[in-house]
């Protein structure tokens, strides 16, 4: 025996055409911001490689003071073993030297 045929309705749209041009919106609104979020990330990246340079080329800089100074101690110390007084000379402070920005 044969079935009568139903008539089949189009099921009823989940979201309104309004939702659809909302949902939109904020997801255009969102892949700008991730787009700018991940262009600062970029540029602190960027700035953290230039200060970590800054700061290895400053260890080595203190690194070679350090050893000038241990030359310099032994210098004094073998003169005034020698008996050779060092003079009360004021010591010019050195000016600092800007870091160059690679």
């Amino acid at each position: 025996k044969a079935m009568p045929v139903k008539e089949i309705k189009p099921p009823e749209p989940l979201l309104s055409p309004e939702d659809v041009a909302n949902l939109r919106a904020e997801v255009r609104a969102a892949t700008e911001i991730a787009a700018v979020s991940k262009y600062h990330t970029k540029s602190v990246e960027d700035e953290n490689k230039i200060l970590r340079t800054k700061l290895e080329t400053l260890t080595e800089r203190h690194d070679r003071l350090e050893e000038l100074v241990q030359l310099l101690l032994k210098e004094v110390s073998a003169l005034s073993k020698q008996g050779v007084e060092p003079a009360a000379v004021p010591v010019p402070v050195p000016v600092p030297v800007p870091v160059p920005v690679p």
